[in-house]
């Protein structure tokens, strides 16, 4: 999915909204949406999109284009910058030089340079943990992250109508997100792809990620033990139990670790080593446990801090 999902942010939108039927459309979108994600309703489409191609044949895919209003053209495109990035990845050593990625042309139909001659765990065994792959989007979008104010559990406001918080100030989420008319996202905090200015900041393309995905796969992290926070580059703050602090610490180093022998050494298989497979298992039930009784607890969103005692050290807000 990682794949697939960084092919869709490097082409145009695949949903189609005719001015004659922006109300058809819009409803078509809804019908794939998955966890309040904008990248991840994408994947949906064109996973639904291959599998349908692949059992059915093009006439099926065709009609199921047109029903969800999905261009095949856009379609098509990021099935070409999926195969090219997955072959940039074996060009440095991050896949095994035999990966390839099937075009989803079904048994026969599909070139011998297309066929995926590896195992699919190879390059996709944690693809279903959906928890997972956000946590993963959350590294490569950040510092791109937004949260939504704390809001009273009677507010019926839509997710559209607040202002979010981020680096670069107040910003909305766009009209065409999917989860611009929702009462409750899943997480306060979003990564999000792109922010754009008309009448208002906006930001397209959203997704929910936890506040752990934030803490494992963000930027610096400070730990104040006498306070109970953490810290991410001195921007987001969570309360924390010592114990969880110290979990989150060491299971980053020990990603960073893992992250540079790969870069150093791209032939060695970190990840299938007893060592990277207890360290992603570890990371992957993590984040599939966000609400456990370590769980960190957002207490504000702040900007740089300015804060700071007699000898310049930097002091969390109260």
């Amino acid at each position: 999915p990682a794949l697939a999902i960084a092919a869709s942010m490097s082409a145009r939108n695949p949903f189609m909204s005719p001015f004659d039927k922006r109300d058809e459309a819009d409803a078509a979108r809804k019908e794939f949406a998955t966890e309040g994600s904008d990248h991840l309703t994408t994947l949906t489409a064109f996973t639904e999109w291959k599998d349908i191609r692949r059992a059915q044949g093009d006439r099926a895919a065709q009609s199921f284009l047109r029903e969800s209003f999905l261009s095949r053209m856009t379609l098509f495109q990021m099935e070409d910058l999926r195969k090219q990035f997955a072959r940039n990845l074996v060009d440095i050593g991050f896949l095994p030089k035999k990966f390839r990625v099937s075009n989803g042309l079904g048994r026969g139909r599909e070139h011998e340079s297309d066929r995926q001659v590896t195992s699919p765990a190879v390059g996709n065994g944690n693809g279903t943990n959906v928890h997972l792959v956000k946590a993963v989007l959350c590294a490569g979008l950040y510092p791109n992250i937004i949260v939504s104010p704390r809001r009273d559990p009677k507010d019926k406001k839509a997710a559209g109508e607040c202002a979010f918080q981020s680096l670069k100030g107040d910003v909305y989420l766009h009209p065409s997100t999917i989860s611009f008319s929702e009462k409750k996202l899943g997480s306060r905090y979003c990564c999000y792809h792109e922010i754009v200015k008309t009448s208002k900041t906006y930001v397209r393309d959203a997704t929910p990620v936890s506040a752990f995905a934030l803490l494992l796969f963000g930027g610096k992290l400070k730990v104040y033990h006498t306070h109970g926070i953490i810290t991410v580059d001195d921007w987001l703050q969570f309360r924390i139990s010592a114990k969880g602090a110290t979990l989150v610490k060491h299971l980053r180093t020990q990603m960073d670790s893992m992250l540079l022998r790969k870069i150093i050494n791209p032939e060695e298989d970190v990840t299938g080593s007893p060592e990277g497979k207890s360290l992603i298992q570890a990371v992957s039930t993590l984040l599939e446990r966000e609400i456990i009784k370590d769980a960190p607890e957002d207490v504000q969103v702040v900007r740089p801090y300015t804060k700071s005692d007699s000898m310049g050290r930097v002091l969390p807000q109260d």
